[in-house]
């Protein structure tokens, strides 16, 4: 892995905050995808951790309309006046504030003031139960809406790079999706090479899993902002979650062992050397530690970046009281004085 910050001054005009310089954070890094042998592939745990640009930022309304039927709520700004549907002609996310830290739904349609996100849970309901109102996102906050990654922009419409065994796996919250490259030159369903799937999200929060079979490495270039602000998961029952950020972080580090974790829940970490899954649970003690033993301190353990974790609850919660913050890594970066 290889990142290079590129501190780009740029004036940006946020709505309701007046006009200020902020210094943006960009950069690349690069994501090494091992060969295979040609008959045996090789597994490797990956996410696309670096965001597109910010397209707008100011502050919103979250409306009491969430639907579970069809899993969207809206979120209002006024003024805004954005072209009606602007932000669905492609995809795009808007990454919605709880005050330290951010995450990113799908812009499902917008008018001129208004967003339709699609959403699992109500943005605003009681994230702790049992005791006083504490919702999982205030009424009215902010947003940041950019263009989501996909698995055309990660990696990338040509298919010189993937072979016909190659196979990348999505998490769809119940088992794996899996992608190839059709031969007809698009992302396809491995089951349905004819339908053009180029513009398949990756969330921020979602891992990834290729199996390589082709017998030379891939090396997957990701642009973009470098996370300047704690990144949001949500974990309702079974996740493959992205490791958020361009730089090694800890399980310590994770944001997962809060107040929603149970006893029953396991995290697990792709071994590339033995080619299995490692799991671990947070021990009486209270620190991480293998499955095998919880005297073993694991607090430390390294999760590579642009990895991903499989965390896997021992009973379902619902979508407001699985929101998991993973700190920032490294230091955050502060506007420029106007």
């Amino acid at each position: 892995m290889k990142l290079v910050p590129l501190f780009l001054a740029t004036a940006m005009v946020l709505p309701f905050y007046g006009e200020t310089v902020y210094t943006i954070p960009q950069g690349y890094t690069k994501i090494t995808i091992p060969a295979g042998n040609g008959t045996s592939p090789s597994l490797t745990a990956i996410s696309a951790t670096l965001l597109r640009d910010v397209e707008f930022s100011g502050s919103v309304a979250i409306a009491g309309d969430f639907s579970s039927v069809a899993s969207t709520q809206s979120v209002s700004s006024v003024g805004a006046g954005w072209t009606t549907n602007q932000w669905i002609a492609e995809p795009y996310l808007a990454f919605v504030s709880d005050g330290t830290g951010e995450e990113a739904f799908r812009i499902m349609g917008n008018t001129a003031e208004t967003l339709t996100l699609e959403t699992s849970f109500d943005l605003t309901a009681d994230s702790v139960p049992g005791g006083a109102v504490t919702q999982r996102f205030p009424s009215t906050t902010t947003i940041k809406i950019r263009k989501a990654v996909t698995l055309g922009s990660f990696f990338g419409t040509t298919g010189a790079s993937f072979g016909s065994g190659d196979v990348v796996y999505a998490w769809n919250g119940t088992g794996w999706e899996s992608y190839i490259y059709s031969f007809l030159g698009f992302w396809a369903l491995s089951s349905d090479d004819f339908t053009d799937l180029n513009d398949t999200v990756i969330f921020p929060d979602e891992g990834l899993f290729v199996s390589r079979v082709t017998a030379t490495p891939v090396i997957v270039t990701l642009f973009g902002e470098v996370p300047s602000a704690p990144q949001i998961n949500t974990i309702e029952k079974a996740s493959f979650v992205s490791s958020r950020y361009p730089v090694n972080t800890t399980l310590a580090g994770t944001g997962i062992n809060n107040t929603s974790w149970g006893a029953s829940d396991v995290l697990y970490i792709w071994n590339s050397v033995s080619n299995q899954w490692d799991s671990f649970i947070v021990s009486f003690l209270g620190h991480w530690s293998p499955a095998s033993d919880d005297f073993d301190d694991q607090d430390a353990k390294v999760i590579p970046a642009n990895s991903a974790i499989f965390v896997v609850r021992g009973s379902a919660i619902p979508g407001q009281e699985g929101g998991a913050t993973s700190p920032l890594p490294y230091d955050s970066f502060a506007p420029d004085a106007p």
